[in-house]
């Protein structure tokens, strides 16, 4: 939030429906979304998803999480070079021990949303497989990604963690890290 006021983007108003994000110092910058549906994160996914409406009647989906879950959803379109670069920076920060998360999009149309809508509160509603309905309807529009690109967030540790990690292990204390974080970033913490 902090660096994207710093960049001119500020979240101006927010409700469970409706968002309004200021692009600058005018009224014409600013842009407002109806959200339609909020597919949570789950440790499972690992992405979390939003569907919205814009001001121009498009309805796009926001898709956020780590990138090996991210770049197999997205379309054989997107600039190879691009994502190639964006796997080798998102690499090279979580070695160094960053929370790095990966962004795409999508436009839906009217159609393909209807549909999705529809088969998304069907698996809400059922009470077998439930789980495994849920997903099946997000696939409908998790996929054909377009990466706009990614984060990275540095995520202090608290007091003393690395420094009970090395007592631990030389005291031969068998240690087992669980993290939800890229395999490079567990490394570096530990």
């Amino acid at each position: 939030v902090y660096t994207g006021a710093k960049q001119g983007y500020e979240l101006s108003y927010a409700d469970h429906k409706m968002k309004t994000i200021d692009l600058g110092d005018n009224a014409q910058s600013t842009k407002e979304f109806t959200v339609l549906q909020t597919l949570e994160f789950s440790s499972d996914r690992k992405r979390m998803s939003i569907i919205v409406r814009d001001e121009e009647n498009r309805i796009i989906l926001y898709t956020k999480g780590a990138d090996t879950v991210i770049l197999p959803l997205l379309d054989s379109a997107n600039n190879s070079n691009i994502v190639e670069q964006n796997v080798m920076y998102t690499s090279n920060f979580s070695k160094q021990g960053y929370r790095t998360l990966s962004v795409a999009m999508r436009i839906l149309s009217e159609q393909e949303y209807r549909s999705f809508e529809h088969q998304y509160k069907q698996a809400n509603l059922t009470m077998e497989n439930r789980h495994r309905q849920i997903e099946k309807a997000v696939a409908l529009v998790e996929k054909d990604l377009y990466l706009i690109g990614s984060t990275v967030v540095e995520d202090q540790l608290q007091d003393q963690v690395p420094e009970t990690i090395r007592d631990l292990r030389l005291s031969q204390i068998k240690i087992w890290m669980l993290t939800g974080d890229k395999i490079d970033t567990a490394y570096s913490i530990g």
